[in-house]
């Protein structure tokens, strides 16, 4: 084949997308009558940045989750790191370009990032979430996979298949997740520093093994040049599209999220008192939220670039900084300032058998009636 022959090839693949002639034509049809409309809609831009850093929306709901409703919360936790790993491997395995990438029709692509579409990790995470959190009120878990499904379509980040896939196997996840009790067994892998180790391990070897096998076939495939080009369009900055790091990062750091959650999360059995007013209660977001991320932010201006085994590694302890902070330093913090109210106060609404969204509606009639 010679050198003009194989960027022809190239151009093909891009504007098929490695899809087969049936999909070429789905995402064709997608992009023209579906995402390009939605990108015409200028009015919604400043709130489609907002939403479109969906993943930090949802870690601070969890994190403010454990602090002001339900103190177990952090056993499902671990949905966000299971969520993430188990989307990395399936984007590798499918290799499926963004509709931004594609340069047969002009979607722009108006959220950069090298990993690739299908499914959508935001959909996994928002149905995980909302499944786990929201299980008493269908109309709230609705409501968010449609804004943020939308929103993904009107970024240019996703297909419609992407989106609705990516909530089934977020939902499902969720169902797996509660059905086989593994929140059960995190918990009493909690009890003893030996039996946290344990745990850590006996989940990073299958999941390890699961990512490797996938690293393998991602490296001996090749992106067209055109996706970078396309990708790139209209920006002042190049950026690389290396989906291969992209996705390596995004594995390292949503294992060292899972394997600070297994050391640093508390005992569940411990007592740990809700808010008593509103004062405390957002007293406790506010303070909280400003050390999580402040801890993120610090981790991320001093991690070096190269070389890669040191950049992945401050990649992991930045998003292990998550729960480490949020569980073990935060409440130490509230305590100095006064928002944990009393261990033995009467107004706690915790209970273990309670789901999260009764505990909220609880917890939100305590507020209140403090009025």
């Amino acid at each position: 084949m010679t050198k003009s022959q194989g960027w022809k090839q190239q151009e093909s693949e891009s504007d098929s997308g490695g899809h087969g002639p049936f999909m070429t034509k789905v995402c064709a049809w997608q992009r023209r009558n579906l995402i390009l409309p939605l990108q015409r809609i200028q009015y919604v831009e400043p709130l489609a940045k907002i939403l479109s850093e969906a993943p930090i929306l949802l870690v601070s709901l969890w994190v403010i989750w454990f602090w002001c409703v339900d103190p177990s919360a952090v056993e499902f936790l671990y949905l966000v790191p299971f969520c993430e790993i188990l989307n990395a491997i399936l984007k590798e395995s499918f290799g499926h370009p963004r509709p931004g990438w594609i340069q047969e029709t002009p979607v722009e692509y108006k959220q950069f990032s090298a990993e690739y579409s299908f499914p959508s990790s935001d959909m996994m995470l928002v149905a995980s979430t909302a499944t786990c959190l929201f299980a008493d009120h269908p109309g709230c878990v609705w409501a968010l996979v449609v804004i943020i499904g939308v929103n993904r379509l009107h970024r240019g980040a996703h297909y419609l298949h992407d989106v609705i896939v990516g909530t089934v196997l977020g939902a499902l996840l969720t169902m797996v997740y509660m059905e086989m009790e593994v929140h059960v067994m995190m918990r009493k892998a909690m009890e003893t520093f030996s039996s946290r180790v344990t745990m850590v391990i006996c989940w990073s070897a299958p999941i390890i093994l699961l990512k490797y096998m996938s690293y393998l076939r991602a490296k001996r495939a090749k992106d067209p040049v055109a996706w970078e080009k396309k990708a790139n369009m209209g920006r002042k900055h190049h950026r690389s599209l290396d989906t291969l790091e992209a996705h390596m990062k995004q594995f390292t750091g949503m294992y060292g999220l899972f394997v600070s959650l297994g050391f640093s999360s508390p005992r569940y059995d411990a007592h740990f008192p809700l808010p008593r007013n509103s004062g405390e209660f957002y007293g406790r977001v506010f303070v909280g939220l400003a050390l999580v991320i402040g801890a993120f932010l610090l981790i991320a201006m001093i991690a070096p670039k190269k070389p890669a085994v040191a950049m992945h590694t401050f990649r992991a302890l930045r998003y292990g900084s998550v729960p480490f902070v949020a569980a073990c330093c935060a409440p130490v913090v509230f305590g100095y300032l006064g928002l944990l109210g009393n261990a033995d106060s009467s107004n706690s609404v915790y209970s273990p058998q309670s789901s999260s969204s009764t505990m909220f509606a609880e917890a939100t009639h305590v507020h209140l009636s403090t009025y």
